[in-house]
């Protein structure tokens, strides 16, 4: 990171040292760099990693709005305003990325900065039921384009409930005072709402699938294994194409990019959800 803003070139090149033109430093990826630093911090005991965990995990949290919490996207962005709304995926994974920091960590503030990152979105966009906007203007109005958001979201990097349900059932497990796992089945039941489309990719309906075995466990209702059985069939008759899976159902070519693992996963998970009474908390606990 930059030594006095904390801001960073999140668009690398993977394979040599050298970072592109579009700089974009998301939010979540903010949150990313302090969970891994944090991790580093850990290891080596260098309190250099930890001064950086906590500094690029505060740097858009002191930005956000006072007014109403909310914490925009990107400080930069090649499409110009962009990325200065508040959107869902990144309060989101934002949450979650600096809440595995501070379990990573033990500091307190990375704990704060998410629950309450979280809890400002959910007062603006939750209208109850299951039902939560995105985007959002910074003072909590909606945003061009601003809808409910849906368990089907088709495409490479698409963000739906069933992602906001996974970190909720997370953080129901480990904030057992808080009100995510009130959200958590309500989101569920929104999305058991929605028929399966007649087009869709791996990704979407893994992502439901884990979704439901996350509220399984956490809940301890079957009714949950049951809908993620029903959807587990619904991607073998769409996606199966003997010997393997497809990227989505009008494929005819094999490819991994739309969740093609994360499906198999679901599956193993599942299978050890549906056959044994007390599956090893290996097994089920899939956080990612």
């Amino acid at each position: 990171p930059d030594p006095q803003t904390y801001s960073f070139n999140r668009h690398a090149f993977y394979h040599r040292a050298e970072h592109q033109s579009q700089i974009m430093p998301w939010i979540k990826h903010t949150a990313l760099y302090s969970y891994s630093w944090s991790i580093l911090n850990g290891w080596n005991g260098d309190s250099k990693y930890a001064d950086w965990a906590y500094h690029t995990g505060a740097f858009y949290y002191n930005l956000r709005d006072p007014r109403t919490g909310l914490l925009f996207g990107t400080l930069y962005h090649q499409g110009g305003e962009h990325g200065k709304v508040a959107s869902l995926n990144n309060a989101v994974y934002y949450a979650y990325w600096l809440y595995q920091a501070y379990k990573e960590s033990g500091d307190i503030r990375f704990r704060t900065i998410a629950l309450n990152t979280l809890n400002a979105y959910f007062e603006w966009a939750y209208r109850g039921s299951g039902e939560i906007w995105s985007p959002l203007q910074l003072d909590g109005s909606p945003a061009e384009g601003s809808a409910p958001v849906s368990a089907w979201v088709e495409g490479y990097s698409s963000f739906g409930l069933a992602n906001l349900g996974r970190v909720l059932c997370y953080l129901a497990q480990n904030e057992t005072d808080g009100p995510y796992r009130k959200w958590a089945e309500a989101i569920a039941t929104a999305c058991t709402t929605e028929t399966v489309p007649s087009r869709f990719d791996a990704r979407q309906i893994s992502d439901l699938i884990h979704f439901y075995i996350d509220l399984a466990v956490l809940t301890e209702d079957r009714r949950w294994v049951m809908a993620a059985d029903t959807l587990a069939r619904a991607a073998i008759a769409g996606l199966w194409h003997d010997p393997f899976f497809v990227r989505q159902t009008d494929d005819t070519f094999y490819e991994s990019k739309l969740g093609t693992a994360d499906l198999a996963a679901a599956f193993f998970r599942l299978h050890f959800l549906m056959t044994s009474a007390n599956p090893p908390a290996a097994a089920i606990d899939w956080s990612f």
